[in-house]
Formats: structure tokens, C-alpha cells, sequence
């Protein structure tokens, strides 16, 4: 389980922001509410060892910006970075 905070950083309208592990997407959602809000975005993984891109991306023709930060692996065998980029370890390594 990978989390990060999601928070708003151009504040027009209510942008729909989509969550992609790798080529799959995971979620779409709708911001709905204030700019001095953020989300805390919970992405469940089940995948086998391996490099996996996560991206927090603002759907195209949405208006307004998301972005994510504060990434972090919350249970399992990785370790995420900053920019997203999940590494899944072999459980018994």
C-alpha cells in the first residue's frame, strides 16, 4: 500500500485528477473542495518485484492542477521515492 498527499495548486474551477500505476489507470476523482485542502490518496499494489511508475496527473481539458507529494510505502516490501517511483521487493530478500 502506497500513500501520498494529493493537494490543489491552481485553484480555478474543480479539476478531475486520474492516479496510473504504470500504463494502468487506478483512480479518477474530483476535487471538490477548497485550494487550503489537501487529500491523503491510498493506492493498494499487488504486483510482482519490480520498478512501477505512480503518477497523480490532472485529466486533460480539467480545469485547475493537482499535485502529489509525500509518498511513502505503508505496507509491503518497498520503498518509494519523491517523484513516485515504487520499487517492490521479493518479501523473503
Amino acid at each position: 500500500m502506497v500513500e501520498c498527499i494529493v493537494s490543489l495548486d491552481q485553484p480555478e474551477g474543480e479539476p478531475r485528477y486520474r492516479v496510473w500505476v504504470g500504463q494502468e489507470l487506478f483512480a479518477e476523482r474530483q476535487w471538490r473542495w477548497g485550494q487550503d485542502c489537501v487529500l491523503q490518496e491510498q493506492i493498494g499494489i499487488t504486483a510482482p518485484p519490480g520498478r512501477y511508475a505512480i503518477q497523480v496527473l490532472t485529466v486533460p481539458g480539467s480545469q485547475g492542477t493537482v499535485s502529489a507529494s509525500q509518498w511513502r510505502v505503508v505496507e509491503g516490501a518497498g520503498e518509494v521515492d519523491q517523484a513516485g517511483l515504487l520499487r517492490i521487493r521479493d518479501a523473503h530478500t
